[in-house]
């Protein structure tokens, strides 16, 4: 996943500037997209994955992420 093509690197303040070396992948946590919830916090996380599951079966997830990334996030 590239990040870098929102934000900064797309508008044209950016247009002096590139990325060089080896795109870095896995890091400390590994590869993906992650969420912080408190430690034990079993209920906050049973709601945060649920309203992910809510909105990636409902096409709203897919839709909000075409309009501003131009790859999928998960």
């Amino acid at each position: 996943m590239r990040t870098y093509f929102v934000g900064f690197m797309k508008t044209p303040d950016a247009a002096h500037f590139a990325f060089v070396g080896p795109d870095l992948k896995g890091g400390l946590l590994g590869d993906g997209n992650g969420i912080a919830v408190r430690k034990g916090d079993t209920a906050t996380l049973a709601k945060v994955n649920a309203a992910l599951a809510a909105i990636r079966a409902d096409g709203t997830y897919d839709r909000i992420t075409a309009k501003y990334f131009p790859f999928k996030l998960m």
